[in-house]
């Protein structure tokens, strides 16, 4: 299985999850439709699904492209998406929210309304399983029963690289990820089949990549791939 990232951070989002049979799981839709179709070598015909975490343009500028050409778009955060979980092709993806205790969004709009947004298990054959999540404060779900293969998590900030003028506006700590609560995460996720710990979504301004690195080596010293994401990349899972 391979990860391709074709993009990661504020300006749009899309990863793509390659099997051995060249069948494509998209993860977000951050980006123009014609960017979608390079990012699969122009062959749309393998393009079992989409994935999106929410409404935002980042992550979700093109679904309505997608979902005219046919392609399923599992948008859990819609009024009419399903929570329940989905099969694309041979990839199972199940939803979960990321809200608080109290059921509240904690990612918010630019005019600070709530704004739902949730996360995914997805399984396959070749990979087992893998946990997405990113734009989130933190995640109050554990997912070690599912045993993960691979974290994919977005890593939006360094506390210490944050400005004060974005501090006095909250918009950095509400509803996004610090560094040490995606460590945490990680490590309260962990056994020994995690083989990849991946960050993306990573602040231009506010992170420090190979701190941000290092911090994850640290956290899990015996995984056996740590990747900071980077455009027009692609990983080989490990397994």
């Amino acid at each position: 299985m391979t990860l391709r990232t074709i993009a990661s951070g504020s300006d749009g989002n899309l990863h793509i999850l390659v099997d051995n049979n060249g069948k494509m799981l998209l993860i977000e839709a951050g980006v123009n439709i014609k960017t979608i179709k390079a990012g699969c070598g122009w062959d749309v015909t393998n393009i079992v699904g989409c994935v999106v975490t929410h409404h935002h343009k980042d992550h979700a500028a093109s679904v309505k492209n997608l979902e005219k050409m046919g392609i399923r778009v599992c948008k859990p955060y819609s009024e009419d998406g399903s929570h329940k979980p989905v099969q694309y092709g041979d990839f199972r993806i199940t939803p979960f929210p990321l809200d608080d205790a109290s059921h509240e969004w904690v990612h918010t709009n630019g005019d600070s309304s709530p704004c739902p947004i949730y996360g995914f298990l997805i399984h396959h054959p070749e990979m087992g399983c893998m946990v997405y999540l990113t734009d989130c404060q933190f995640c109050r779900w554990t997912f070690k029963r599912y045993a993960p293969s691979t974290i994919l998590i977005g890593i939006d900030y360094q506390e210490e690289y944050v400005t004060e003028e974005e501090a006095k506006r909250n918009h950095v700590y509400r509803g996004h990820m610090e560094l040490k609560t995606a460590c945490d995460f990680i490590k309260a996720n962990q056994t020994s089949k995690l083989k990849n710990v991946i960050a993306c979504h990573l602040s231009r301004d506010a992170t420090d990549p190979e701190e941000v690195l290092t911090a994850l080596i640290e956290t899990t010293p015996d995984v056996c791939a740590h990747h900071l994401v980077v455009p027009m990349t692609e990983i080989e899972l490990e397994v």
